[in-house]
């Protein structure tokens, strides 16, 4: 395939993840890890800290704050001051990856992002008249849950997808539902997750 063909393509292949990422329905794709005794933990009390190497700040409180509202409902019950029974090691970010026009005719590739990773990049673009245009974004929640006394990784999972929606206070509490929906979950397989975010 030549260069031209190539960048046709992409540009209407990417059109199309933007249309597809309008839907009202929120999709997450999520893997999980655990162990088989992973559900004795349950109702133990748990701290949400960032990964390792991570300062946490404010923002990263909010998020956290979500999570634990989650973690809160399968039964785990927050440490306060006290020393938690296990950790929880939270990583999230968001991330422009293609910006289409309505059309489908204008395309750029590449940006910044948001989050534990974020960063600045170039991009590439191809633009092709005025219309008004719409960016797709990565959105990405890790969570790993270790067992305070002996280090042990007890869960870890991941949950992806790709949306028009970039904020965080909308995301964060989707992806978060997504990924521990169903707790513990399959290990090792990944499952795509479907949620109504009206209802």
């Amino acid at each position: 395939m030549n260069t031209r063909n190539s960048r046709i393509t992409l540009i209407f292949g990417l059109a199309l993840l933007v249309a597809a990422c309008s839907s009202s329905v929120f999709k997450a794709d999520v893997t999980r890890f655990h162990g088989q005794s992973v559900e004795n933990y349950l109702g133990q009390s748990v701290i949400i800290r960032p990964i390792e190497g991570m300062t946490g700040n404010l923002e990263f409180s909010s998020y956290a704050a979500m999570v634990g509202q989650k973690l809160g409902e399968l039964g785990f019950t927050p440490a306060g001051a006290k020393t938690p029974d296990i950790v929880a090691q939270l990583d999230y970010h968001i991330t422009p990856i293609a910006t289409a026009s309505s059309s489908g005719a204008s395309m750029s590739i590449g940006a910044g992002s948001f989050g534990r990773r974020s960063g600045v990049g170039g991009g590439v673009s191809f633009p092709v008249g005025e219309s008004k245009q719409k960016t797709a974004y990565s959105r990405r929640l890790e969570l790993v849950l270790i067992d305070q006394a002996s280090g042990t990784r007890i869960w870890e999972g991941r949950a992806m997808s790709e949306g028009t929606q970039a904020d965080p206070q909308i995301i964060i509490p989707l992806l978060a539902e997504a990924l521990l929906s169903e707790f513990p979950g399959l290990s090792g397989q990944t499952v795509t997750v479907k949620i109504n975010p009206e209802q």
